[in-house]
């Protein structure tokens, strides 16, 4: 197919980027300002005149609230808030599969010779209608497909044209040079790789909460975009939406905080760029205040999908949406990926496309979603797509309040934290010492990775000891813990601390209760069903499982992809374990494991 000139490729960019402003700008004109990265020396993120007036909606939801230093010698008044054009992007900028697209490269290797583009879809997965062979890489154990062509130079950029794939919904994109030995030099953005979307955004919108965007009153919408910019969500208690909030700084992943919002009330909302691509409306509902109405969470684990038909989160996480799809919030206790590689993150976004953006997503960290391997913790990514309240002691470890409920959030990939005097124990201790005292909220869960009670054969005794050190302050304060690692669901009988059976072989915080560990199934990983030998040294853990039902002659049991739902209601809590078959062989979601009890 015929090139474009060089000159066609600059008027072509500045007509479509002059479209974008016109249908990106909104109620406040310091969104849409055709491409501003906000990075660049004396940029002054604004354009004249900057509506700052009475008449904005200067609300605490709006970025020109009174956070703002819009009134104290911030000059968001003053001409000139340039394009900067970006390193990489693609021509036309409005195109659907099957269209071909050309592919715009000025970033740092821009000055070679000769460049070449590697190039993939979907997560760098394999898809249809591509007719090209199929190159192939591992990277930490997860299967990467790619295919590459040689760029064309032109007077200040190369280009490359293809053809998006009929099945495509992003398009993940390396630049490399080849040295006169034959070596590569990438400019593969420090390991994110340069994307494009065909389903806009490239990744989310997914809902978090923070110090600023508490429960009930707040929240933070993510999402991703393959240019840089200052991100914009409108929202309202309509589709009418009405209002709107604007990113703080300019990047490809855009945090954009909404506070001021009505408890146990409907948000409608949407995510814009600044060259004109709008995402559909969302809704969530915001979580009533305590004691005005039940609290209902789903937890998951372990969907790990590298997609290219290895995993079954595409399936698990539709099917989790279309069965709850009004949660106060969601629960993932790590392996939220199969590797931490920017395709693999992409495929677990896509599988929860019609999850996230209805209910804020809290997360642990598990051992695939980091720098691979134990004893490599990494929580870049996660600090990267989750904002979370305040940062503390270490690793990915947080405390969230929900109406009547503490959820209180661990990283198991960093163990020596879980021991006497580690930094991790002592603040689960703080934060319950605190709760104690306080005497609220009423019900108290934790979450992290890999398990301290399994009866599986996957987590070893020595990974369980290493970390149940921090349970001996949870017997009389501690209702569950959720943990994932084992890809085998399983519900322990009431335990007090070091594996002993309750006393009153009941659930709950009284002298004589237990605590309550889940063990979740995977959500696309395939499920386990080996337990441990009934003749071994470790058979006592077979001893621990209320659920599945353990055959004394068998080593195996049951196991299914699936969830957990928790429902709170008052002083009553009912846990159901949810299944919905094996991979290849979905089925309707259904209850496996129910518990219900009422505490005192």
């Amino acid at each position: 197919m015929r090139l474009l000139s060089d000159r066609s490729h600059l008027m072509l960019s500045i007509l479509i980027l002059a479209i974008g402003l016109v249908a990106c700008r909104g109620d406040d004109d310091d969104f849409g300002t055709g491409g501003d990265d906000d990075s660049t020396p004396g940029d002054d993120d604004s354009t004249a005149p900057d509506d700052d007036s009475a008449d904005d909606d200067d609300s605490a939801d709006d970025d020109d609230s009174a956070d703002d230093d819009d009134s104290t010698g911030d000059d968001d008044t003053t001409e000139g808030d340039p394009y900067v054009e970006p390193p990489v992007y693609v021509v036309p900028q409005e195109f659907a599969p099957g269209d071909t697209i050309e592919v715009q490269y000025l970033g740092d290797l821009v000055g070679e010779d000769e460049l070449g583009i590697r190039y993939g879809f979907n997560g760098f997965t394999q898809i249809e209608g591509v007719a090209e062979e199929w190159l192939n890489e591992y990277v930490d154990g997860a299967g990467r497909y790619f295919l590459e062509g040689e760029m064309v130079q032109g007077a200040d950029r190369f280009t490359f044209e293809l053809e998006v794939p009929q099945s495509a919904r992003a398009i993940h994109m390396d630049f490399f040079a080849t040295d006169e030995d034959g070596s590569r030099t990438y400019d593969d953005r420090d390991g994110l790789t340069y994307h494009q979307e065909v389903l806009f955004p490239y990744i989310g919108p997914l809902l978090s909460w923070t110090d600023e965007a508490q429960p009930g009153t707040g929240v933070v919408v993510t999402f991703e975009t393959s240019m840089p910019c200052r991100g914009t969500v409108e929202f309202g208690p309509t589709e009418e939406l009405g209002s709107s909030a604007l990113g703080d700084v300019a990047d490809y992943v855009h945090h954009v905080t909404l506070t001021g919002l009505t408890p146990d009330s409907d948000v409608f909302y949407r995510v814009l760029d600044n060259v004109g691509h709008v995402s559909e409306i969302h809704r969530f509902h915001t979580p009533a205040p305590p004691g005005a109405g039940p609290v209902r969470f789903a937890v998951a684990a372990d969907a790990q999908d590298s997609g290219g038909g290895t995993g079954a989160w595409n399936l698990v996480g539709p099917a989790l949406a279309a069965e709850h799809g009004d949660l106060d919030f969601l629960v993932f206790t790590g392996d939220l990926t199969a590797a931490d590689e920017t395709g693999d993150w992409w495929t677990f976004f896509d599988g929860g496309r019609h999850l996230f953006p209805g209910q804020p997503l809290l997360p642990a960290v598990g051992n695939h979603d980091h720098g691979y391997g134990p004893g490599t913790p990494d929580e870049s990514t996660f600090e990267r797509y989750f904002p979370r309240p305040a940062a503390t002691p270490v690793g990915y470890v947080y405390r969230v309040d929900v109406a009547e409920l503490a959820l209180l959030t661990l990283d198991s990939e960093i163990p020596e934290g879980f021991d006497d005097g580690g930094d991790q124990k002592l603040w689960i201790e703080a934060e319950l010492d605190d709760i104690e005292l306080a005497g609220e909220p009423l019900w108290v869960f934790v979450q992290w990775h890999i398990p301290v009670y399994d009866a599986g054969v996957r987590t070893g005794l020595t990974d369980m000891e290493a970390r149940r050190p921090v349970t001996e302050t949870f017997d009389g304060r501690v209702d569950w813990v959720f943990s994932g690692h084992e890809h085998l669901g399983q519900r322990m009988k009431p335990l007090r601390h070091d594996s002993l059976l309750a006393p009153s072989e009941i659930y709950g915080r009284g002298p004589d209760d237990g605590v309550g560990y889940l063990v979740l199934p995977p959500a696309g990983m395939m499920p386990r069903t080996q337990i441990q030998d009934f003749e071994g040294a470790a058979a006592f853990c077979r001893d621990w499982p209320a659920f599945p039902d353990i055959d004394p002659g068998s080593n195996f049991v049951d196991s299914e992809l699936g969830w957990a739902l928790v429902t709170v209601d008052g002083h009553e809590i009912t846990l159901d374990l949810y299944g919905v078959g094996q991979m290849g062989a979905p089925v309707t979601p259904y209850v496996r494991d129910s518990t219900t009890y009422v505490r005192p």
